[in-house]
């Protein structure tokens, strides 16, 4: 470089910053091509169908569910037909791919689900996740008839929605699954308050769920849930009835309600036990091989009276299942329904790996 003259060194210097430049430039295209041309996995296409579903229901808010539990669908050929989604060569591998999202109304909330069925991914739903881990014997899930239940002392029923993990307890016959919060919390409630004519006492209460106060304390708990919660929980048939027999049935199913928050009955207590013993509603035997007497670890209040009189309920707890007054106090733990059609996204359904959904 000494020998070099001052013109040399000039044209020198002036190539080096060219190169460098030119380097620049490569780089910067090679990273801008490589991320424009990437393909979106598969949580994330599901996350741009919903969002471009999202996006037309906002230009189309007439078309948008009015009713309570009404639902309806937008299929993947419309959003791409109307510019709202990319043709799925273009954001995905998999490109034979075709789909829809449902838009539900659930309590005034809008539940986007997203359906994709491609050449090499298909969504699940929850309610078929679950039904895989089927069992014969021993703790798990049982199907009767076109139901299935949880039974046992040590299940794999946890699910995450929102912040809280509940407890899966059955999927009904139209794919409905029945979930329960497992933190009772530290307050007890009395189930009512009312006046009782039968022994014209004050404050006694009345053993009708419909107009108890027990209904009106799970509401306020739906209530001051999260939206992102709320938007799963279906308006469901609660079974409301009363008992008049100790033999396990599900007598308490003769009388409905139709609301988005209840308890568990007393016969869902008891169907849960896996103790041949457990022949008696009763029974103490029924809180053995029970996962729900591990959660009912307080006295906790069902939404079953008794028909004999007016006044009394059944409780459950750790033990057994028994009667008291309704002007009683006890704990209670808020049951939901939600739809099996959601589409589920991780889990094994394990505490530690609670079922998660979409």
């Amino acid at each position: 470089m000494k020998n070099l003259d001052a013109n040399t060194k000039k044209m020198l210097k002036t190539f080096g910053t060219f190169v460098g430049v030119l380097l620049v430039l490569f780089i910067f295209l090679f990273v801008f091509m490589g991320i424009a041309g990437r393909k979106v996995g598969d949580t994330q296409l599901l996350n741009t169908v919903e969002n471009a579903a999202k996006r037309y229901y906002a230009s189309n808010k007439d078309n948008l569910p009015k009713l309570e539990g009404e639902t309806v669908k937008v299929s993947t050929d419309t959003l791409i037909a109307e510019k709202y989604l990319k043709s799925f060569d273009k954001i995905t591998k998999n490109t034979s791919c075709s789909g829809e999202v449902k838009v539900t109304n659930n309590g005034g909330e809008y539940l986007y689900t997203p359906s994709l069925k491609c050449s090499e991914y298909k969504t699940t739903t929850i309610a078929s996740k679950i039904e895989e881990s089927l069992v014969s014997s021993g703790d798990g899930l049982y199907k009767d008839g076109n139901k299935y239940y949880y039974r046992g002392e040590y299940v794999n029923n946890y699910i995450k929605i929102g912040p809280i993990t509940y407890r899966i307890i059955s999927i009904d016959n139209n794919g409905y699954i029945k979930i329960i919060n497992p933190t009772l919390g530290k307050n007890s409630y009395l189930w009512d308050d009312r006046y009782n004519v039968e022994k014209n006492q004050n404050g006694l209460g009345v053993n009708i769920y419909e107009k108890s106060r027990l209904r009106e304390e799970l509401t306020d708990v739906y209530n001051s849930l999260d939206v992102n919660t709320k938007k799963y929980i279906v308006k469901y048939d609660l079974c409301v009835g009363k008992r008049s027999s100790e033999v396990i049935n599900d007598e308490e199913c003769l009388t409905k309600l139709k609301d988005y928050v209840g308890a568990i009955t007393a016969y869902e207590y008891v169907s849960a036990s896996l103790d041949e013993n457990c022949k008696n509603i009763y029974s103490g035997s029924c809180s053995n091989y029970n996962y729900l007497s591990k959660i009912f670890t307080k006295n906790t209040w069902t939404m079953t009276g008794v028909s004999s009189n007016t006044y009394e309920v059944i409780y459950a707890s750790s033990s057994t299942l028994d009667v008291k007054k309704t002007s009683g106090s006890a704990r209670i733990a808020a049951l939901y329904n939600i739809d099996g059609n959601n589409i589920y996204v991780s889990g094994d359904g394990t505490e530690k790996n609670p079922y998660v959904i979409r």
